[in-house]
């Protein structure tokens, strides 16, 4: 008798912490890069909840982590969502991130994960190079379908499109609302630590850089109110702080 066919049709997306083996080395002779190091992690594991209503799964492992989600319209919306949130929080500790967004056959539960949809996922991280969360050609197919529209969620560059994690920064107005973030000293944060890595003495770190730098300014500074970022001798934002409120509303919790 032939065996239960374990494998689900889901989105599935692998992100990966950029620069974090870096850390890790760096972490043996400072303290701080310790911190830094837990609190990061922290992140990867806390930010997103499993959600059983639309089958949300989360495995962390090491410096990745893995989501999918039902391939459902609900489902394709809150593992962008889920995404967005992962890589807002992480950028606020100053660690980029890279990722795929397929569709596929994978098996996930709250103890495994494995399927030919996880390998594509992986390899679409790879690929992606720089700083971004590529989404795969079907699953930006699915979205032009979506009964509803997204709010800029989605952004193509260089003919490649990607989860536009910037959402909220490109958004805000600095104008105080209540409820809202307030985002000046989290901006002014993100702006140093890419101004200092765009002085690494690695061409294919500088690159990844100089790739959100570009990013950034594009869709953030554009907007006239949060600073651009530059590559030169001015000196850098002493205010730059991370209000400890910007991870907390951006957690998500598991339905009962």
């Amino acid at each position: 008798m032939a065996s239960k066919n374990i494998y689900k049709t889901k989105y599935v997306a692998f992100v990966d912490l950029l620069g974090f083996k870096e850390l890790v080395a760096r972490s043996a002779e400072d303290t701080d890069v310790q911190g830094l190091l837990l609190g990061v992690l922290a992140e990867l594991r806390g930010t997103v909840a499993p959600n059983d209503g639309f089958d949300l799964r989360i495995t962390a492992f090491s410096d990745s982590v893995v989501m999918s989600a039902d391939r459902t319209p609900t489902g394709l919306l809150e593992i962008i969502r889920a995404i967005k949130c992962l890589a807002t929080n992480v950028l606020s500790l100053r660690v980029f991130t890279r990722g795929g967004l397929v569709s596929g056959l994978v098996f996930h539960d709250d103890h495994n994960v494995f399927g030919p949809a996880l390998v594509a996922a992986y390899q679409l991280e790879l690929a992606a190079k720089m700083p971004r969360i590529q989404v795969a050609d079907d699953v930006h197919t699915d979205l032009a379908t979506l009964p509803f529209q997204l709010d800029g969620e989605i952004q193509v560059r260089e003919g490649l499109p990607h989860i536009h994690y910037l959402w909220m920064f490109a958004r805000y107005t600095g104008v105080p609302t209540v409820g809202e973030l307030v985002l000046d000293g989290t901006a002014k944060l993100i702006v140093n630590h890419t101004r200092q890595v765009l002085r690494h003495d690695r061409p294919d770190v500088v690159d990844k850089a100089a790739w959100f730098q570009a990013y950034w300014n594009d869709t953030v500074a554009a907007q006239g109110i949060l600073p651009s970022i530059v590559d030169d001798d001015s000196p850098l934002f002493p205010d730059a702080e991370t209000p400890p409120t910007i991870v907390r509303l951006y957690r998500m919790g598991r339905s009962k």
